[in-house]
């Protein structure tokens, strides 16, 4: 294949096998069809040690898009509490206290909440 280097460029076209990347990449989503391209043109534009730090960004990256979300803490919430931030509660928003903790029904809106 001739060297183009809008549409052909050589560091994509110089693997052994004569399959252009884009050949193999254009088959896999956006992550990882990117990484294929920087391990197939490590060191042939630029400096190889780069090109492969951006290989092992996109698979990272696809490996946190692909990871379950972490499961929420009631925990979470303590910082929030505690500098008396609102949070929301049956899609109601209302302010935090010790109050709305003590003796109230859990079926029954906060103390302070009207509708």
């Amino acid at each position: 294949m001739t060297c183009d280097p809008v549409n052909h460029p050589a560091h994509y076209t110089q693997h052994p096998s004569g399959v252009e990347c884009i050949q193999i990449t254009r088959h896999f989503n956006f992550n990882i069809g990117n990484a294929i391209k920087y391990l197939w043109r490590a060191g042939l534009k630029g400096a190889k040690i780069e090109d492969l730090q951006k290989a092992a960004w996109y698979i990272n990256d696809e490996i946190v898009r692909l990871s379950p979300p972490p499961e929420p803490q009631v925990f979470d919430a303590i910082p929030a509490i505690l500098a008396g931030q609102r949070l929301g509660a049956n899609k109601k928003e209302f302010p935090i206290s010790s109050q709305n903790f003590i003796n109230t029904d859990p079926l029954e809106d906060p103390p302070g909440t009207h509708h």
